[in-house]
């Protein structure tokens, strides 16, 4: 089996020999791992088997520490160098339905994604399309008002997020040109520790609707739907299903009983993460750390629909030495298998 043969058999619920597995980097944990292995180039050999293609064109320089990206909204990235902090607001009611949006398609996303799909062979290839539905309407419009005017305004963020999921349908469809891209990637956190941000209320007048388009569209052109979306989502786990999610990260052992949402609902979503970002990776030894991560990918993947891996992108407070471990761990055979 390849990398991306193994993925595959996962989402669709299949038994592999070897647990698939994806680990990401932020920035800082990235040159920290660097400078443990003395290789900037590491992450070409830890056995990934998944392979991002961003679909959106790279950042402009604002100045020293600031970018804009193709919405034009300014991050400031001098404390958080990976996403930033959103430095201003460019959307209010005024101009919700004139307010100017990008078009993918013609910013060189065809050459970005030929380039990442001949770059990665052998890897299950996703094209990530940016900040879901929510995300970017607060991050165009405040999280505050947004939040507020959902309740107060309604017709004013149906019409914001109406034309958002415009905009995602029209970047799929420039995605059909590529049969050999696997999935279609976007991350939108919907959850806090406790709970949903908006409640799930909310989530299904809003949210629920547009992104059950977007996901119809991504399968109706061959392709898996893989979601992003941190926090506690157990409430509405069953309409991610319903909406056609295949695989869904991170997977919080913080925020609920992973072995029993896997068997609960492990049949019709596949789940990637597990490996706890907030206590043992920082905090445990290396010994817990390979404790943990065979526990995860030898229990999680019985009947597939389980790729291993930390719950969120690996943060610069976790040892070197850890990450090895959890590296080493993952390339060996299930002892189940």
């Amino acid at each position: 089996m390849t990398d991306r043969e193994r993925v595959i058999a996962a989402i669709r619920h299949h038994d592999t020999e070897i647990t698939p597995y994806q680990v990401k980097f932020t920035r800082e944990a990235y040159e920290n791992m660097a400078a443990y292995y003395q290789d900037a180039n590491f992450i070409e050999n830890i056995g990934n088997h998944m392979a991002l293609i961003d679909a959106k064109p790279p950042k402009t320089p604002v100045r020293e520490g600031y970018i804009r990206d193709e919405f034009g909204v300014v991050w400031n990235r001098t404390v958080d160098k990976d996403i930033g902090i959103v430095d201003s607001h460019p959307l209010d009611d005024s101009h919700i339905t004139s307010f100017p949006f990008p078009d993918l398609a013609r910013t060189g996303l065809r050459e970005r994604v030929q380039a990442g799909l001949q770059a990665h062979p052998d890897q299950f290839c996703y094209v990530n399309i940016g900040h879901g539905l929510f995300e970017r309407a607060w991050i165009l419009y405040g999280m505050e008002a947004l939040l507020t005017d959902m309740l107060l305004r309604p017709s004013l963020i149906h019409n914001l997020l109406d034309r958002l999921t415009e905009y995602y349908l029209r970047t799929i469809d420039a995605l059909a040109a590529f049969p050999q891209l696997d999935g279609i990637y976007y991350g939108d956190d919907w959850g806090q520790q406790r709970g949903l941000i908006m409640g799930p209320k909310l989530w299904r007048i809003f949210i629920k609707p547009r992104i059950t388009l977007i996901h119809r569209r991504i399968k109706a052109i061959g392709k898996f739907v893989y979601v992003h979306t941190c926090g506690d989502i157990e409430t509405i786990l069953p309409d991610m299903i319903e909406t056609g999610i295949d695989l869904y990260d991170p997977f919080q052992p913080e925020v609920f009983d992973i072995f029993r949402i896997k068997k609960e609902y492990g049949r019709d979503i596949a789940f990637l993460g597990g490996i706890s970002l907030q206590k043992t990776l920082p905090f445990g030894s290396a010994r817990d750390v390979r404790r943990e991560t065979r526990l995860k990918a030898d229990r999680l993947s019985e009947g597939g629909g389980y790729i291993a891996g930390p719950s969120h992108a690996l943060t610069r407070d976790v040892p070197a030495e850890n990450i090895h471990a959890m590296l080493e761990t993952l390339r060996k055979p299930r002892k189940n298998a």
